[in-house]
């Protein structure tokens, strides 16, 4: 991913008014019925929104890798770029969205906990769509991974930083 300009992670007073208006107006809309047609639109003007989302993969031992996605990237491009990250030995693994992450204009029957964590496995699905703009720390679940492994390739883990 490209480096983002200093802009991107400062925030005016302009930007801060249109952020509170946009979370008042998500709550209003969370408590109306809409249409899928007005949601399906609702979703559109929320990708117009976010330009970027900022994605945190927290592994089993606590290591966190993080990225730069464009808000209209799906799941897939997401998980593309993890199975890059990671060490070869691993080939399969779960991602989990935050609890209480919903999907925009959709109402997950399966959870039905607020604390219930959400396995992004819709590879088409944006990342807005999936309700994870604009940043979120997502968890990666990893079946028969060695105790001591780091997970990443070693190049990789070379670069880590301690924080």
């Amino acid at each position: 991913m490209d480096s983002l300009p200093d802009e991107f992670y400062t925030h005016t007073k302009e930007d801060i008014k249109k952020m509170i208006a946009h979370q008042r107006q998500q709550v209003e809309e969370s408590g109306m019925l809409l249409t899928q047609a007005l949601r399906a639109k609702l979703a559109v003007g929320e990708m117009r929104y976010y330009k970027f989302v900022v994605m945190r993969v927290r592994f089993p031992n606590n290591l966190i890798i993080q990225g730069t996605f464009h808000a209209s990237d799906n799941v897939a491009t997401l998980r593309s770029w993890i199975g890059e990250c990671l060490d070869e030995n691993i080939l399969e693994y779960q991602l989990f969205a935050p609890p209480g992450t919903q999907p925009m204009g959709k109402k997950n029957p399966s959870s039905p906990s607020p604390m219930t964590r959400l396995e992004l496995d819709d590879m088409q699905a944006t990342l807005v769509e999936m309700g994870l703009a604009p940043c979120s720390v997502l968890t990666i679940q990893i079946a028969n991974a060695p105790k001591n492994s780091s997970f990443l390739k070693p190049d990789l883990f070379k670069l880590a930083t301690s924080l």
